[in-house]
C-alpha cells in the first residue's frame, strides 16, 4: 500500500510539472504584443520562401543560445518580445537558434543580443541572412 501512495504522489508531481510547463508556454504566446511568429509565418533558411523584407529591415540567424527546453523558448521569447523594433521571430529549440526580422532604424543585433543576454541566455553567433 505504501509503495502504490509513493507511485501516485510521484506520478501526481510530474504531472503538475508538464501542467505548469505548458501553462507557461501558453501565457507567452497568449500576451499581448507577442511578436513571435506562428507556423504559417515561420521564416526559416532552408525549405520556405523568405519573407519579403522592407527597406528597412534585416533577417538575421541567432545562435548558440544554449536553449534545451520549452521552458528556454518561453524566456529567449520574453526577451525578445521586450526589444521596440523586432518585427517577427521564430525560435527553434532544437537547432538552438533564433531566426528574426527586426527594424535597422528602431533596434540592432547589439541590443538583440543584449536582450537575450540579460535574459540568462548566450549568443554564439549572429549570421545576416540576406
Amino acid at each position: 500500500m505504501k509503495m502504490s501512495v509513493r507511485l501516485a504522489i510521484v506520478v501526481i508531481a510530474i504531472v503538475s510539472l508538464l501542467v505548469a510547463t505548458a501553462l507557461a508556454f501558453a501565457v507567452v504566446k497568449l500576451q499581448p504584443g507577442n511578436k513571435e511568429a506562428t507556423d504559417s509565418t515561420v521564416t526559416q533558411p532552408v525549405g520556405q520562401e523568405p519573407v519579403e523584407l522592407e527597406y528597412n529591415e534585416k533577417r538575421i540567424l541567432i545562435s548558440g543560445l544554449g536553449m534545451t527546453c520549452s521552458s528556454c523558448r518561453a524566456a529567449v521569447s520574453s526577451a525578445l518580445s521586450k526589444v521596440e523594433g523586432i518585427k517577427t521571430y521564430s525560435i527553434d529549440v532544437e537547432k538552438d537558434w533564433v531566426i528574426l526580422i527586426y527594424k535597422k532604424d528602431k533596434t540592432s543585433p547589439e541590443a538583440i543580443t543584449e536582450a537575450i543576454t540579460k535574459g540568462g541566455y548566450k549568443v554564439g553567433g549572429i549570421k545576416e541572412l540576406d
